[in-house]
């Protein structure tokens, strides 16, 4: 078992069920706010994640590596509770603050994710597996900027990435160890 994925499978499930169990409320709180306290949820553990990659590894660059992804993760979530203080009515939550959140997730963390897959070309099973949830995190994002949709579909593709991350990492994290 690899904890890490183990732990990034969990918090993007975590994020799917937020999503999808909130649904028949979204009139009354609005989609982006559950998009929103989804992705609080989500960019949390996935912040623990990194903690526990940086003691795995017990190399410096490790934990200066990890320490710099936390920062953005610091600043992703006090930006989802910023917008969660300033939306509380729920469906006053504009369209573009609620892009901007949902965005904020599928594109920095695919293009991070991608950078991860090409600095480990060399390793198959560890560039494959990153390449597969760069591709999860960045098709719904192009989608979403591209493809004229409302708010309900905007959440309901990252509901989408999300699950599909929570299945992938939880293989990944259940299959063999890879050599790194």
């Amino acid at each position: 078992m690899r904890i890490v994925q183990a732990i990034q499978s969990f918090a993007a499930l975590c994020g799917a069920i937020i999503i999808t169990f909130l649904q028949p409320q979204r009139d009354e709180i609005g989609p982006y706010l559950i998009a929103t306290w989804a992705l609080l949820v989500v960019s949390s553990i996935w912040a623990v994640s990194h903690i526990v990659t940086a003691l795995i590894q017990k190399k410096k660059r490790a934990y200066i590596s990890n320490g710099i992804i936390l920062l953005f993760f610091a600043a992703y979530i006090f930006m989802c509770t910023e917008h969660l203080i300033d939306h509380s009515n729920g469906l006053s939550a504009g369209n573009f603050s609620g892009l901007i959140i949902i965005n904020g997730w599928l594109i920095p963390g695919g293009i991070a994710v991608l950078a991860v897959a090409i600095a480990h070309q060399k390793f198959p099973k560890i560039y494959k597996d990153n390449m597969t949830t760069a591709v999860l995190f960045l098709f719904p994002a192009l989608a979403i900027i591209f493809i004229p949709m409302d708010t309900v579909w905007h959440v309901g593709l990252l509901d989408a990435s999300l699950i599909f991350t929570a299945v992938h990492l939880g293989i990944a994290a259940a299959s063999p160890q890879a050599k790194a």
